[in-house]
């Protein structure tokens, strides 16, 4: 197996998308399994009620949106790249 580009997306991911896109934080959770975590500026945010509330601040609080770019399988693992956009830039810094 190698590297290849691709348009399909996995139905996990693609609920995932779909899910944020929807600003519906019990559909974006439902995607992750309980014991996932999610690196994200170099914090790692572990379990699904810590990914519930990472979600529901940085998704679905700052309505965030995104357009996929490209989806690459790489190895077996599943590389998504998206233009991103939200009400984000506007939040206080912590």
């Amino acid at each position: 197996m190698s590297s290849q580009v691709s348009t399909a997306l996995p139905p996990v991911i693609a609920e995932h998308i779909a899910a944020v896109i929807a600003f519906d934080l019990e559909r974006i959770v439902a995607t992750f399994r309980s014991d996932a975590y999610v690196i994200d500026k170099s914090r790692e945010i572990w379990g699904v009620e810590a990914i519930r509330k990472y979600a529901a601040e940085e998704f679905v609080g700052d309505r965030v949106t995104l357009e996929v770019l490209e989806v690459i399988d790489h190895f077996g693992e599943i590389i998504v790249r998206a233009k991103y956009d939200g009400s984000y830039d506007n939040r206080p810094a912590k």
